[in-house]
């Protein structure tokens, strides 16, 4: 069994997801998930919203398996972990794998028993089982009639997702430090580059503060601005993106998914080229090969 502990939001589990499923695979092993930070979080679980075959511990066993994991580390052997529950879960010999923050080549060969830890943010650690993390990334809700519509425009035309990160980016001190945001000369500079190669785009901008967007982004081509999706269906505007030909990204995990499940052949990813706002954060493993940093 490899355990995978999920923290934040929807792209982030999405990374750790599919870190965990890549090492599962590798082992001929399941893949479990811990979900206990969401009971002290601002962010919530999401991946009950798509088609993947990872099982959710149960709650008992997430801080069994952190005692466990705790103790392991400073060499102490856990006398009793609960037989009924070692046996059924396989958890007694668990140990942690942490991120160190940028790709790691080890993380492709670790054993059967591993808990990983960390945002894994890098497709290197899953592009070679790509088709598979696609499929279990499908959203299992029947997209509402209004997301119908909105798909068939955005399948009918040049269509470009523009995605604008701001929420806890901007209200949180710590997030603003760690990230900060995309500023609209970063958007208008992609959008130039963008129209020198595709003829009539067409944009669809996702915002997590649409409003914002709308009052700050004027644009000389056409533009839709996606407001039909609220926090609770996020899985509607990522499968939006998706549908999308091109993408211009934001610093944003959850961005950087729509682009890469979308599977249009000769689509063109813009990403910034400063990705973390804080001078310590390693980013060179974030945006795929081919995507463009500006």
């Amino acid at each position: 069994m490899i355990v995978t502990k999920l923290t934040g939001g929807l792209g982030n589990q999405f990374f750790q997801y599919a870190a965990g499923l890549s090492v599962a695979i590798a082992n001929n092993t399941t893949l479990k998930l811990d979900i206990s930070s969401y009971q002290i979080s601002s962010h919530r679980y999401r991946l009950d919203n798509f088609n993947i075959t990872a099982e959710v511990l149960p709650v008992k066993t997430h801080s069994e398996l952190s005692l466990h994991i705790r103790r392991s580390l400073v060499g102490r052997i856990v006398r009793r972990l609960g037989r009924e529950l070692e046996s059924k879960l396989n958890i007694g010999r668990m140990q942690l794998y942490k991120d160190p923050g940028r790709f790691d080549p080890n993380v492709l060969s670790l054993p059967d028993g591993t808990c990983l830890e960390g945002y894994w943010q890098s497709e290197k650690y899953f592009a070679h089982i790509a088709d598979i993390v696609r499929r279990e990334f499908t959203p299992k809700p029947q997209p509402s009639p209004a997301n119908k519509d909105m798909a068939e425009q955005i399948v009918d035309c040049e269509s470009v997702s523009l995605h604008i990160r701001r929420g806890d980016y901007v209200s949180n001190p710590e997030y603003n430090r760690v990230h900060g945001t995309c500023d609209i000369s970063y958007y208008k500079t992609a959008v130039t580059m963008l129209a020198k190669e595709v003829k009539n785009p067409c944009f669809f901008v996702f915002s997590d503060d649409i409003d914002w967007a709308r009052r700050n982004l004027q644009l000389d081509f056409p533009t839709t601005f996606v407001d039909i999706n609220g926090p609770d269906s996020d899985f509607e505007d990522l499968r939006l993106m998706t549908y999308c030909k091109h993408h211009i990204i934001a610093n944003s995990t959850f961005s950087w998914w729509g682009a890469w499940l979308c599977d249009y052949p000769s689509k063109i990813v813009f990403a910034p080229n400063k990705w973390f706002r804080a001078a310590d954060k390693d980013a060179s493993d974030i945006v795929p090969e081919g995507w463009r940093r500006i």
